[in-house]
């Protein structure tokens, strides 16, 4: 049983992103923010770059990154919401006695007053449940962000 717990864990947690190092040691590229492109939304003080998500095949779970400036007073990503996948859910990777572990953002993301806010594999990101379709390099979906004080921000984002 410990077995199979580890497994389901290890799955998870790449489907999250949290296999990071991993996909370095694979040979995989860990995308890096173009925080210089042009944002892809805006809204009352937020401005949301390079959205993108992870390929994937339907039923199973895939993961949305996001690059999040604030040039306002401080707010929070309480949502994200979308048709792609059975759930969508803000998701975080904390280190629990030497287990990394995926679990929900409660209370969401939070982002720094005139600051920023990475959602990045091994960290906070959109974790998509239950893909309804298959999810291939160059897709592309819509997801609607929801923050506290600048509302609902519908994004698109592509798969890499």
């Amino acid at each position: 049983m410990r077995t199979f717990s580890i497994i389901l864990v290890t799955l998870f947690l790449t489907a999250c992103g949290g296999g990071m190092n991993h996909n370095a040691q694979m040979g995989m590229a860990v995308a890096t923010p173009d925080l210089a492109a042009q944002p892809a939304a805006e809204s009352n003080g937020i401005a949301i770059r390079d959205p993108w998500a992870r390929q994937g095949t339907i039923g199973d779970n895939s993961a949305a990154y996001v690059a999040i400036t604030n040039a306002t007073s401080a707010d929070t990503l309480l949502s994200a919401t979308g048709d792609v996948a059975t759930a969508v859910e803000l998701h975080t990777v904390v280190n629990e006695n030497g287990m990394m572990q995926m679990i929900p953002a409660e209370g969401g993301v939070p982002v720094a007053a005139n600051g920023m806010q990475i959602l990045k594999p091994g960290s906070f990101h959109i974790m998509l449940i239950g893909l309804r379709k298959d999810l291939k390099s160059g897709d592309s979906f819509p997801l609607t962000l929801t923050f506290a004080n600048a509302g609902p921000i519908d994004v698109m984002f592509e798969v890499r």
